[in-house]
């Protein structure tokens, strides 16, 4: 069986091939210069994300373990984080179980190589949502450093789901058709795999790697700014500003894949 496009080609194809959802140039420009202005900010960093957020572990140190009970059984470390998220992330709690409960173990097969990660992780998964952001916390809580130096981490993409998507329209970045609108204000549910459903996360991820393009051509400097990163900074944006985007409905799609 073919192996799909990776999420970056994937997302490069359904733009070019959308009905309902348009990447914007000039709002592409826009949001990428209004990231530019904060690239000298934690915010931007894998240790910003950390600080920013409440659920990251603080300390790393195996002699200093907390617990979580799960279904019966104890975890301690890392391992705490993926009993606490097991049944949102289920596939990926049961990887890192499967290379002995360990997210060392699971980084060190994989060979800090992000995509072999992201294999490991969904490799039945068009956008691989949910492995990408489960390789990218890693590298956040670790905040880059020791095992999680990712060197190829910025050939993740974004995490297509629901919120980033909105704060993408709000940004200018992405445009939805008349009648895309209307059916999501109107509350329809979008069936997985739907063509409006793909577009919205294909159309995303093309956006966002073309704003992170834009960022390494302004000033004519290199950018350390990654996709992940943009991630983590839109996704809580989208949340700070959401009575300014609430003329902007998120699309709805029940499923195990966001």
């Amino acid at each position: 069986m073919e192996r799909p496009l990776p999420p970056r080609q994937s997302g490069q194809f359904v733009a070019a091939r959308s009905r309902d959802v348009f990447v914007e140039e000039e709002g592409v420009r826009r949001a990428a210069e209004m990231l530019y202005a904060l690239r000298h900010s934690e915010e931007l960093t894998a240790s910003g994300w950390k600080k920013a957020n409440p659920l990251a572990p603080r300390d790393t140190n195996e002699e200093e373990q907390c617990e979580v009970t799960y279904r019966g059984t104890t975890y301690r470390g890392y391992m705490t984080l993926c009993a606490a998220i097991t049944r949102a992330i289920e596939e990926g709690g049961r990887v890192l179980l499967e290379n002995g409960g360990s997210c060392r173990g699971f980084i060190s097969q994989a060979g800090n190589d992000a995509q072999r990660m992201v294999e490991l992780i969904g490799q039945s998964i068009s956008f691989y949502k949910r492995a990408q952001i489960l390789v990218a916390d890693f590298w956040g809580i670790m905040e880059a450093g020791g095992e999680g130096d990712v060197p190829n981490l910025a050939t993740l993409t974004m995490f297509a789901d629901y919120r980033v998507p909105q704060a993408l329209v709000y940004l200018g970045a992405l445009r939805y058709s008349d009648a895309l609108m209307e059916a999501l204000k109107s509350g329809e549910l979008l069936s997985s795999g739907d063509r409006r459903e793909v577009e919205i996360r294909g159309c995303s991820v093309w956006s966002v790697e073309l704003i992170k393009e834009h960022l390494h051509k302004l000033d004519g400097q290199p950018c350390d700014i990654n996709s992940a990163v943009i991630d983590f900074y839109l996704w809580p944006y989208a949340k700070k500003h959401h009575k300014e985007m609430a003329h902007i409905p998120i699309h709805r799609t029940r499923c195990i894949y966001y």
